[in-house]
């Protein structure tokens, strides 16, 4: 500890400093609190599947430090062409929802754009602290709650991993998972790209084999809001600032951070009734470049898709209006 306050102390505060696997070596654990930014938690992983898991493992075990104490390293996720898309898309979500240090190691040049794009969807990290539902039930927790409630509205994010060789079928209680058992809510699967069936009471899915499911949750409302979004697979928590209701003009406005020269896509359910909602009109302006941005919207099966094109990565208010 003597050694580490020396390090610190002459490093300096604005030098980020991270620790390599002290965790293994049970003596010297407790010892680097407060000296370290950040912590390996865990052995050398690797693309090998088997490898792969010792992120989630140790990144698991240790959760309740990452944020608090330190932030937690799992080493890097793989997307290179070798590892099979599924596995890849695992081990990038649940580091992205799970919120601990998210680096690659790949030679960024020669990814091609799927791969490359799984980077894309799982940065920036969210900040929050987010648990493992089953963390004593099974070598690596299955089932991850986000939850963010920063800005005015809750948004909630389930991550289902299925770190077996063969399918599996989850089937928990809302209330287990941190929910309310007696709401209604909307789902929706970031890597499927769809709108699920409206869950009360329990949460089921079925999980391939080596595979992740990333579901954004919102309870059921009479007037839409925006239930997913397309830029980040926490669908919303990292892009969406402010998302505002105004019964009296029927509209649905609010401010989301967008990349530039990538189609941005708002996913908003529309409330079925005795007058079933329809998209009016839609808008998006830039904040930065104050004009009017290229804008479309379509209907797919009871969910408005509204998407925005800006050509510069900014924060860009939107507005989606019911008909009469």
């Amino acid at each position: 500890r003597d050694g580490l306050r020396l390090i610190r102390e002459t490093a300096g505060k604005n030098v980020f400093i991270l620790g390599c696997c002290i965790p293994q070596n049970m003596r010297s654990y407790g010892g680097a609190f407060g000296f370290v930014d950040a912590m390996r938690i865990g052995p050398d992983n690797g693309a090998g599947w088997n490898d792969l898991l010792r992120g989630p493992t140790f990144g698991s075990r240790h959760y309740f430090l990452h944020g608090r104490v330190w932030y937690n390293d799992p080493d890097p996720v793989y997307v290179r062409t070798n590892v099979p898309l599924n596995q890849a898309r695992a081990i990038c979500s649940w580091v992205a929802v799970s919120g601990q240090l998210n680096m690659d190691s790949e030679w960024i040049p020669g990814l091609p754009a799927e791969r490359f794009d799984l980077l894309r969807r799982t940065m920036p990290s969210h900040g929050l602290k987010p648990r493992p539902v089953d963390l004593f039930e099974r070598p690596i927790p299955r089932v991850w709650l986000l939850t963010d409630e920063r800005r005015g509205v809750r948004r909630d994010i389930v991550g289902l991993f299925n770190w077996e060789d063969h399918d599996i079928a989850i089937d928990e209680s809302l209330e287990r998972v941190g929910l309310d058992a007696h709401t209604t809510y909307l789902a929706y699967s970031y890597w499927d790209d769809r709108a699920l069936e409206p869950m009360r009471g329990r949460l089921k899915a079925n999980v391939p084999a080596r595979s992740c499911v990333v579901l954004a949750l919102r309870s059921a409302s009479s007037h839409p809001q925006v239930l997913s979004t397309s830029r980040h697979v926490t669908q919303g928590i990292v892009d969406v600032v402010s998302e505002e209701w105004h019964s009296w003009g029927r509209r649905l406005q609010g401010r989301s951070r967008v990349v530039g020269g990538e189609p941005y896509e708002l996913r908003i359910p529309l409330p079925e009734g005795e007058r079933p909602w329809r998209v009016k009109s839609w808008s998006a302006t830039g904040v930065e470049t104050r004009g009017p941005l290229d804008a479309e919207a379509r209907t797919d099966a009871g969910l408005a898709r509204v998407t925005i094109h800006s050509p510069k990565t900014q924060e860009v208010n939107w507005k989606v209006v019911r008909s009469e």
